[in-house]
């Protein structure tokens, strides 16, 4: 196999959204849909990061407010907000409520600092590796870290 092919294998597409005042990633594949218009209907005496639970044509999915989950800001101004549609292994929805979505790059493995540690202001136990937009930090988040904590 030549290099080129390898290389090009290696590479994965990642959706870029802003949360508080940092630039998130999660890779597209993980990704049903991204929903501009959206309602979220609260849940009584849910977890104060589940912002309610929102209608996706006839499924129900939960979402979670992602700025109290990975310990950021709170803040949503929701006429920007995005809710990004997931579908997880046992076929349920779950939305995660975002700032904005801000671009989708391409990243290889050789692009990814797996040590974040103190270079995001999220919790380190969310982010799987840091990469480099421009000038801009990414924190790729580990989905199944922040869901197995829900």
């Amino acid at each position: 196999m030549s290099t080129v092919t390898e290389s090009a294998k290696a590479l994965r597409d990642i959706l870029l959204f802003n949360v508080a005042d940092s630039l998130c990633g999660i890779d597209v594949l993980l990704i049903q849909e991204v929903r501009k218009d959206f309602e979220i209907t609260p849940v009584p005496m849910a977890p104060d990061y589940v912002s309610g639970v929102m209608n996706l044509r006839g499924e129900i999915a939960t979402v979670f407010n992602l700025s109290m989950k990975l310990g950021l800001t709170a803040e949503h101004d929701m006429k920007h907000s995005k809710v990004i549609v997931l579908k997880n292994r046992s076929g349920e929805f779950e939305g995660l409520l975002v700032d904005d979505i801000a671009d989708v790059m391409q990243i290889s493995e050789a692009d990814v600092n797996r040590s974040p540690g103190h270079m995001t202001s999220i919790r380190a136990e969310f982010v799987e590796g840091i990469c480099r937009q421009d000038e801009d930090l990414v924190a790729l988040l580990d989905l199944t870290a922040i869901f197995a904590k829900t």
